[in-house]
């Protein structure tokens, strides 16, 4: 990874399969990308997304249908931190 470079994806990937997860994965490591949105992701808050050495916060639904859900994910060599974990996925990251 290029520390000169930040790569930032942004996808809507209406709704977040084990297919688009791989693809996601893939695109993630051919592009070196650093941190990634994702909206509508469409997952129950009890489904974690998982992605070796990315650090994953979202939210989406606790109960009804599966409706919108955004993820935040950001390579876990990256110092950051959560700010606001109750409402929002708010991180501040660190002096890169």
């Amino acid at each position: 990874m290029n520390p000169s470079i930040i790569n930032i994806l942004q996808w809507n990937v209406v709704s977040l399969s084990n297919m688009k997860l791989k693809e996601i994965t893939t695109f993630i490591s051919r592009y070196e990308v650093v941190i990634i949105f994702l909206k509508e992701t469409k997952l129950h808050n009890m489904r974690k997304i998982q992605i070796k050495g990315i650090e994953t916060y979202r939210k989406g639904r606790s109960t009804g249908r599966k409706r919108s859900g955004i993820a935040l994910m950001i390579r876990k060599q990256i110092p950051h931190s959560l700010v606001a974990p109750k409402r929002y996925i708010l991180t501040k990251l660190k002096q890169l």
